[in-house]
């Protein structure tokens, strides 16, 4: 991540050996970091706060989380792994798990 043009760039935080993916979230100064753990053991979902890269939230899936998307006020956020979709509330880890996802 770059900050400003020219500037040096910034590593985002993710879980060691991991592949990780990331995109701006809708709430106020927030990046989501999703992606897979090493050897596809299970994935994860971070929000990251932008100004102080702190971790303000970890969410860990049994697959990797190849998407993520969000309800327009960023409340709820659903994450695609490969066998299911998975809702993410404020208030609560998983609202909801669908399994068969494609």
């Amino acid at each position: 991540m770059c900050r400003a043009e020219g500037e040096a760039s910034i590593r985002l935080p993710c879980p060691r050996e991991s592949s990780a993916n990331a995109r701006l979230g809708r709430q106020p100064k927030t990046v989501i970091v999703y992606g897979s753990h090493d050897a596809y053991a299970g994935g994860f979902v971070w929000f990251v706060d932008i100004d102080t890269l702190d971790v303000r939230r970890k969410l860990k899936t049994e697959s990797p989380v190849w998407s993520v998307d969000e309800s327009e006020d960023g409340s709820v956020v659903l994450a695609g792994t490969s066998d299911a979709w998975v809702m993410v509330g404020e208030d609560k880890d998983i609202i909801a798990s669908i399994e068969g996802a494609e």
